[in-house]
């Protein structure tokens, strides 16, 4: 069976997969801000409960956050618990290492 092209959608972080993706797009469509930030915690919480491994790190709802923001392609307007900042974590590049000279 070949998938239809017309259904693909570009999924910006695959760890969530096409459904979170989903619920985001639904999201942004919400015209009540507190509706949308209403939905927003829930899916944060849902976003946790999908990747259990990453509750373990300290700062794991700000990363929860961040990448629900990376996935509204800078378009989400919610009162959320942090600054939001999708592009940063985007083009962040790791610092190079300093390999020992012999």
């Amino acid at each position: 069976m070949v998938a239809n092209s017309s259904f693909k959608q570009e999924l910006l972080l695959r760890e969530y997969g096409i459904n979170v993706q989903n619920i985001v797009n639904y999201i942004l469509t919400v015209p009540d801000k507190a509706d949308r930030t209403r939905m927003a915690h829930l899916l944060v919480n849902l976003m946790a409960k999908l990747n259990p491994s990453m509750r373990e790190i300290q700062d794991s709802q700000q990363k929860f956050w961040n990448h629900l923001y990376v996935m509204s392609v800078d378009k989400l307007d919610v009162a959320s618990p942090f600054p939001l900042s999708a592009m940063e974590y985007l083009n962040e590049k790791p610092q190079p290492m300093q390999l020992p000279t012999q």
